[in-house]
């Protein structure tokens, strides 16, 4: 009985392999997994979600100034002293020199969106050197990651960006009517 065990695991081990052998891939992928180990993680609380700016004139609209400026605030809390970075990101349609300049549409007004993190002091920049700080580095940049500031033991800050209503570009038309900007902002641990 043991022989016969023996012949009989011999011989559908024998066809096993043979079925083996016949199988022909008919395609091949190949996949890769990911992840990732940061430090923490941060929670971004926005206190608004839209600013509306009040009207202003075609006479006021002049090129590479200031006309009005406005907090945007947001909360950060860590799980850790951490030193986060924000990328915002939208349509920045008037050249490799504002690109820090956003306005959504093609329609465009002359006039536009600067963004630039508060310098600590919580105080609102000039509008006489706004835009100039801003061209010269200090705007956020579209799609270009912006160190925030560190937080600390406390595990939480407020950081305020300053948002200004820009007019841009000596020469170019200004057109009335109505415009915005919808911006992503992107939370990242670098």
């Amino acid at each position: 009985m043991e022989k016969y065990n023996k012949l009989l695991a011999g011989i559908i081990l024998i066809n096993c392999t043979m079925a083996f052998a016949e199988e022909i891939p008919l395609s091949s992928a190949d996949t890769t997994f990911t992840a990732t180990i940061t430090e923490g993680s941060c929670d971004w609380l926005w206190n608004e979600t839209v600013l509306n700016f009040p009207p202003v004139t075609l006479e006021q609209v002049k090129p590479e100034t200031t006309l009005i400026i406005k907090p945007l605030t947001v909360f950060i809390q860590c799980t850790q002293p951490l030193m986060p970075q924000l990328k915002v990101t939208g349509h920045t349609p008037y050249g490799n020199n504002e690109q820090s300049v956003f306005i959504d549409g093609t329609n465009l007004h002359n006039i536009g969106f600067m963004l630039q993190p508060d310098d600590g002091s919580q105080n609102m920049p000039t509008l006489s050197s706004f835009y100039s700080n801003g061209v010269a580095g200090k705007a956020l940049v579209n799609n270009i990651p912006f160190s925030l500031s560190s937080i600390n033991d406390t595990h939480q800050v407020q950081q305020i960006i300053w948002v200004g209503l820009v007019g841009i570009g000596a020469g170019a038309t200004t057109f009335p009517g109505k415009f915005s900007a919808s911006l992503t902002f992107t939370g990242l641990i670098p």
